[in-house]
Parts: C-alpha cells; sequence; structure tokens
C-alpha cells in the first residue's frame, strides 16, 4: 500500500542546519555536524529483507510472543536496576477509586479516539486506553532511560532519566537565547504521558506554566495522582509538588487549545508512535498554538544513531512488534515536515547515543 505525504517519506533528505552546540562532558552526543541524513535503519521500510521478514512474524500467530518478549525485556531492564515495577504497579493497584475518580475529572468524554490509537500497541491490546499501561509507564520510563547507557557502571535510574532530559532542554534553552529563556510563560507537553517529562519540564522552566496533555486518561489519571503529596513519583519523593502544573485531555491533531497563546510546544518520545497523518497534523496545530517567535521542540529515536542503526536482530523484532509505526517513523523526513508547516530556522542534533532533538521556530511577526 503507498504511504501517504510521498514527498516527505523518502530516505533521501534536505541538508540540515545544524543546532547550537552545548558542551557537556556527561550527554554522551555525537556531533553530528551539517550533513545529509544517512538512510533509514535497515531493518525498516518495505524493501528491507530483515524489515519484511519481521512484518511477517508480527502477522503471523507468533505475535502474541513477541508483545510479551517486548515487555519482559523492559520489566528484567528495570528490576536489574533497581527499578521497582511490581511494587509500583500494586501500589498504583490499591489507588483504583481514587485513580477512577481523577479520571472522571480529566476526561473528554466527547473526544473521539483516532483509529491508529485504539489499536494493540505497547504489548497492551487496548493500547495506552486501560489501566494497566498507566500503571506501569513510569518504572517503564525509567527502564528506557537506563538503556541508553547500557554499561555505564553505577549510573542510577533517577541520573539516567535526569540526564536524558537535561540534555534536551540544555539545547532548546540555547536555541531559545538567554533574553527569550526569562520570558517563557507557557510551555505544552504534548503526549505527557503520566506525567514524567511534564515534571521535568516544568522544572527546567520554573516561571512558566506547564500544561501536560495526552489522549490517554488513563495515563493523566496517574500523572494527577503523583501531583498529590501522599503519592509522589517513583524517584522524586524528596521533589516538592510542582505548582506549575495542570493536565488536559486532548487529541493535539486539533487540541482546541487558544491560537498564538504558547511559547513552548515539546513531544518527547511521541512521534515515533505516530502514522505520517497525526504527524502532520500536530505539526501545523503547533504552528497554530505558537505565539510568533514561539519554539517547537521534537525529541525521539534518531535514525542516524549508530545504536539504532545496529539494533541485534531480537531487539528491533521485539521493537517493531509494540511500535507499529516504524516504518514510516524512520521513512518520515521531521524536518521537511515542518519547513512544509511554515516553521523556519529548523535544526537537529544528537543529545545521547540514541535520540535526536529537533528544533524549530514560528516565523516572528513582520514589523
Amino acid at each position: 500500500m503507498a504511504l501517504p505525504f510521498p514527498s516527505l517519506l523518502s530516505v533521501s533528505r534536505t541538508r540540515s542546519m545544524r543546532c547550537p552546540v552545548v558542551a557537556s562532558a556527561t550527554t554522551g552526543t555525537r556531533d553530528t555536524g551539517t550533513t545529509v541524513a544517512a538512510k533509514q535503519p535497515a531493518w525498516t521500510g518495505e524493501d528491507s529483507l530483515p524489515s519484511r521478514l519481521v512484518n511477517l512474524l508480527i502477522a503471523s500467530p507468533l505475535f502474541p510472543l513477541l508483545k510479551i518478549g517486548a515487555r519482559q525485556q523492559l520489566q528484567m531492564t528495570a528490576e536489574k536496576n533497581d527499578i521497582p515495577w511490581r511494587k509500583t504497579v500494586e501500589r498504583l493497584r490499591g489507588e483504583r477509586e481514587r485513580l477512577q475518580q481523577l479520571y472522571d475529572v480529566v476526561v473528554d468524554r466527547a473526544i473521539e479516539y483516532p483509529a491508529y490509537y485504539t489499536r494493540p500497541f505497547h504489548a497492551y491490546d487496548e493500547g495506552n486506553l486501560n489501566w494497566l499501561a498507566g500503571y506501569e509507564v513510569e518504572p517503564a520510563t525509567y527502564s528506557m532511560a537506563m538503556r541508553v547507557w547500557p554499561d555505564e557502571p553505577g549510573l542510577s535510574p533517577s541520573t539516567a532519566q535526569a540526564r536524558l532530559r537535561s540534555s534536551c532542554y540544555d539545547h532548546l534553552k540555547v536555541y531559545l537565547g538567554s533574553e527569550r529563556v526569562k520570558s517563557v510563560n507557557s510551555v505544552i507537553d504534548v503526549g505527557c504521558s503520566t506525567g514524567v517529562s511534564t515534571r521535568y519540564l516544568a522544572r527546567a522552566f520554573p516561571e512558566a506554566e506547564v500544561t501536560g496533555l495526552d489522549l490517554s486518561p488513563h495515563f493523566l489519571s496517574v500523572a494527577m495522582l503523583r501531583q498529590e503529596p501522599d503519592f509522589r513519583p517513583l524517584f522524586e519523593e524528596e521533589e516538592p509538588v510542582q505548582k506549575n502544573i495542570s493536565y488536559m485531555h486532548a487529541n493535539f491533531e486539533h487540541s482546541g487549545l487558544g491560537a498564538g497563546e504558547y511559547d513552548v510546544v515539546m513531544l518527547q518520545f511521541v512521534i515515533h508512535e505516530l502514522p505520517a497523518a497525526p504527524t502532520k497534523a500536530m505539526a501545523e496545530e503547533a504552528m497554530r498554538v505558537l505565539r510568533p517567535g514561539g519554539v517547537l521542540a521534537l525529541v525521539d529515536n534518531d535514525p542516524q544513531s549508530p545504536v539504532i542503526q545496529n539494533l541485534p536482530a531480537a531487539i528491533f523484532s521485539l521493537m517493531k512488534s509494540t511500535e507499529p509505526h516504524s516504518d514510516e517513523y524512520y521513512a518520515f523526513s521531521q524536518e521537511e515536515n515542518l519547513e512544509a508547516a511554515g516553521f523556519v530556522d529548523v535544526c537537529s542534533t544528537a543529545v545521547d547515543p540514541r535520540h535526536r532533538l529537533i528544533l524549530a521556530r514560528k516565523p516572528s511577526k513582520s514589523v
């Protein structure tokens, strides 16, 4: 079947600008320079034999086993690194009544979920629209951070997560410029999940009002619970409750937010989970809701990363089994998509061994 937006779905990339360099001895970034992006990983795409074999496997009766294996990989990484996966799940299960109350507060029952969002995803038959997914997101997020630096001795889950986030925010602040950083008053964290990213973003911009927006009311209920003093988040027990956070149930393809009201829109590890059509729609929505001169920031898997390019067959098979839009993500030019939506000063940089940050600016009004 032909993929949509053929001009953007191509392994041939235009030359993209390099983002301002942020010096760091700890993030493990790669200086990619101003280069033409490498071809997509060999394990993605319709023309790749490994990709076709994995896709056939996913379509076979063995698919349930792949889903179980992918989830077990994260659980094993978690428990091996002292991330209390099972304990976290059990504690949240014990708060089911309170979570339902929060669900009833945050849910927008008028939302019609797009088809891509209701299919099996991340090893859950109901995708993100179920309580188990909400219970497991937090330990899975810390497990994911540990996998970025798998061979670093003594690395703790909290340090890995902080490094993962700060490497992005440091680049974002340099791109904004020192004066603009001081004037950031409103930030949207799109695809905020259960709020790990939102809390880190709120600490990076303590003077701003930060809105966590997600399409899963289950995720948002857990995020809201974690704002209560008696239910502080995993590895953040000593952090004060942040007063500059609110949560919203919405589809960012058409969010209903006011036009031109936000300084920063950020999507953290979201785009690889989307087909091309909503990715395009979200770029257009970001352009609409940003103020003139506002900035869009996307952090996600880096197609040029040697780690991503050279994933072992067992790992990329598990990954593709729970990430159904991988082929589209790696074939889709995010930079060209942002330029097509009207953004300027589009740049990309590697922020750790696995991930890249793409930054873009809404044009300022003509004087």
